[in-house]
């Protein structure tokens, strides 16, 4: 998700809809987006102890 905004910037629904099916990443097999938005909100809370 994060590599996928560094390179080409786009809308969490875009990123969820057609950037991630075309990833090789396992653990996203029938992640549900509201799963998808949860984690991002809470990657934005702690964003400032991950830099």
């Amino acid at each position: 998700m994060v590599a996928s905004q560094l390179v080409a910037p786009a809308s969490k629904l875009r990123t969820f809809t057609e950037r991630l099916p075309t990833v090789a990443f396992p653990a996203s097999d029938g992640l549900r987006l509201h799963r998808f938005y949860r984690a991002l909100d809470l990657l934005a809370g702690i964003k400032d102890a991950l830099w």
